[in-house]
């Protein structure tokens, strides 16, 4: 899913790598890359998991919630000396990170990541909004469906423990969905 929202953002940002990036606890972790250069795709890899703190331009957007738009990383302000540093050992020189949010607390970044200077228009990042608001959903609804995948593992695990306890026309009236019934009598 992760290389998927990747792919379909570098159909939106032609020329820029797109990374989405996940914070797992303490750490942020690369989940997804595309980018047309696959030396620069494994290098970009090879960085992380990198600590989930503000030497990292990740670990600002995701533990300010912060969107950035750097059109030049190598002139921005000196505060921010160690992310430069870090960011610009990847070989990139622009970026723009949009947190992924879910009830205002980000979980990751959506980022693009660009060799050419230059800041992103009003209009793309409009659309980067709404592509990162998308990813977050798809993310949300895929951890959804595995927790409820767990759930029902665990059910059914119960269900056949309570199989070796109880009379087989008892289970199969509960399984039928007929407890009130059993309650009741």
């Amino acid at each position: 899913m992760f290389d998927a929202i990747a792919r379909s953002g570098s159909k939106l940002f032609p020329g820029a790598a797109i990374s989405v990036a996940l914070s797992v606890g303490n750490k942020v972790n690369a989940v997804a890359l595309a980018d047309e250069d696959p030396d620069r795709a494994k290098a970009w890899r090879q960085r992380f998991p990198v600590p989930l703190t503000r030497e990292y331009m990740h670990g600002v957007a995701i533990l300010e919630g912060k969107e950035m738009d750097i059109p030049d990383v190598a002139n921005a302000p000196n505060e921010d000396s160690a992310r430069i540093k870090n960011f610009l050992a990847t070989g990139y020189r622009a970026v723009t990170m949009m947190p992924l949010l879910i009830d205002g607390k980000a979980i990751g970044v959506l980022s693009i990541v660009r060799i050419d200077l230059g800041q992103l228009t009003n209009q793309q990042l409009a659309i980067l909004r709404a592509f990162a608001a998308q990813a977050t959903i798809a993310i949300e609804n895929t951890r959804m469906v595995n927790k409820l995948r767990q759930t029902n593992s665990i059910l059914e695990k119960v269900s056949h423990q309570l199989a070796k306890y109880i009379s087989p026309q008892l289970y199969q009236t509960i399984i039928s969905g007929e407890q009130d019934v059993i309650i009741e009598s």
